[in-house]
């Protein structure tokens, strides 16, 4: 099974001043600015030429993140139970408790809103959310509130 996120609502980011790109990819972390860890990156169906006067934004469910199977990495490294992996992307990205996890595991721990960042390359698993992102004038991250509208959980089996 596969437990993914995506976007419930469309991603506006700030209109370009100055400066052209090529967005290639996205990430979500938990910081407005900086050198911060991500948590999931992703490439982007269709590029997006960024130049002045254009305010790029993606619509509904263009951002999928989750965790899948690779079944012979799963045979060898272990598995992550189908219930956990729901569970953990509904904590993460809708704000819902885990429950009977120790004490519960409560979704407010973390920031209120995650941050989408555009990026012209793939930032890599050694990267963090300022590898590679865009830095036209005008830019900024952008928040997409924990919870509904901002985000949807689904499952599928592969």
């Amino acid at each position: 099974m596969i437990a993914s996120a995506q976007n419930a609502t469309a991603i506006v980011f700030p209109r370009c001043e100055e400066g052209v790109e090529l967005v290639t990819h996205y990430s979500i972390g938990l910081e407005p600015s900086g050198p911060t860890m991500y948590t999931w990156s992703g490439r982007f169906s269709t590029p997006i030429s960024v130049v002045p006067g254009f305010t790029p934004s993606f619509p509904m469910d263009s951002c999928c993140l989750g965790f899948g199977a690779d079944p012979a990495t799963e045979e060898r490294d272990g598995r992550v139970g189908d219930g956990f992996k729901r569970a953990f992307m509904e904590w993460f990205f809708l704000n819902a408790p885990i429950p009977k996890l120790g004490s519960g595991v409560l979704g407010s721990d973390l920031p209120r809103a995650l941050m989408v960042a555009m990026h012209t390359a793939d930032p890599g698993p050694s990267g963090n959310q300022s590898t590679s992102e865009s830095r036209y004038r005008g830019y900024a991250r952008v928040p997409i509130y924990r919870g509904r509208p901002g985000w949807s959980v689904l499952s599928r089996d592969e």
